[in-house]
């Protein structure tokens, strides 16, 4: 066992940055990643126009924290230079990956994707936070097929779940990915605008990859945008029971 590198996806900088409940996205993200049992260091890939701001909001952060400068948006290209030149003084074995918008993650649940992994052994390559469907699910005819538009069946809800974030890798299988992504998207970038998560689960099951669900709680939200954010507040609320986290 060596160590473990957090990564925190910046899929907006200027949005990672907005406060909830006083707390920048990107901190709430960092700060998660540095709980006990989760990561021994972070690095944070931030678009060079932004990374003077995210480390002003990081200042100060517990632990051994980075910004590292990425051209554009959070890319695996980013992920992959990130992971080969940002933590020389982190030999990791697993890497962790959490993107800033699911800043509502607490330290447990990052160290619970940590200890999956390791608890696993050799029959696990990855961890994945999953969130419960709740709400009643429709198969509907696709467009430009027979009976477009026709409401089907009834999906199953217990086979269903929502991707959320942190995620936690074996680092060689990440490492290697990264650079084959790389050149995936080049020569078809219809991923290039998902989330960095939601492409390297794709990715990594597209090649055979055991990926454990970890149980994420129903109120981790993504804060996508004012309306999140809005409900995040609400969720956050010392009036409301079991709030504050």
């Amino acid at each position: 066992m060596t160590g473990v590198l957090g990564v925190v996806a910046l899929t907006d900088a200027t949005w990672a940055l907005s406060p909830l409940a006083g707390v920048a996205l990107v901190r709430r993200a960092v700060l998660a990643l540095c709980a006990p049992g989760a990561c021994d260091e972070v690095l944070v890939t931030a678009p060079r126009a932004d990374a003077d701001a995210v480390r002003r909001a990081l200042t100060p952060v517990p632990g051994r924290v980075a910004v590292v400068e990425v051209e554009g948006r959070s890319t695996p290209l980013a992920l992959g230079r990130a992971l080969r030149t940002g933590a020389p003084s982190c030999p990791a074995d697993l890497v962790v990956l959490h993107d800033a918008v699911q800043a509502m993650a607490s330290g447990e649940l990052a160290a619970a994707v940590v200890r999956t992994v390791r608890g696993a052994g050799a029959g696990c390559d990855g961890a994945v936070c999953v969130g419960p469907v709740t709400d009643t699910v429709k198969r509907v005819a696709a467009v430009g097929r027979a009976q477009e538009g026709v409401v089907l069946d009834t999906v199953d809800r217990d086979h269903l779940g929502t991707l959320r974030t942190p995620q936690a890798y074996r680092a060689a299988l990440l490492l290697d990915l990264t650079a084959h992504l790389t050149a995936d998207l080049e020569d078809d970038p219809r991923d290039e605008g998902s989330p960095l998560a939601e492409v390297v689960v794709t990715a990594g099951l597209a090649r055979g990859w055991r990926l454990h669900a970890v149980a994420a709680p129903p109120d981790l939200l993504a804060v996508t945008g004012p309306l999140e954010l809005e409900l995040a507040e609400a969720v956050l609320s010392p009036a409301r029971p079991g709030a504050g986290r």
